[in-house]
């Protein structure tokens, strides 16, 4: 059964297990708490997910802005990319549209 990731980097984002002829199941961004207010992204939880999802195919929300968002985009890709998972970028403009 063929199983695409879709990913929204952001700390609000999310990510969705789409399969095919099932309804797709989201996620919310596994984040870490910290002494602060601030949420952290949860590295370590992210790349399981993606190394031990099993997906054909990664799609991930394209993003030039922040520089903090950038390179968490950058390591999700490196994730994938080290899993042997193929990897296509999304403009938010082209999903949002769906």
């Amino acid at each position: 059964m063929t199983l695409i990731l879709g990913i929204d980097p952001g700390l609000h984002g999310g990510i969705c297990f789409l399969y095919q002829r099932k309804p797709p199941v989201v996620i919310p961004m596994p984040l870490m708490p910290t002494s602060s207010r601030r949420n952290l992204h949860d590295l370590d939880e992210q790349a399981s997910i993606i190394k031990f999802s099993g997906a054909s195919l990664v799609a991930i929300e394209d993003v030039t802005r922040p520089a903090k968002l950038t390179r968490h985009q950058g390591f999700l890709i490196g994730v994938a990319k080290c899993a042997g998972i193929d990897v296509v970028h999304i403009r938010p403009q082209v999903w949002k549209k769906h």
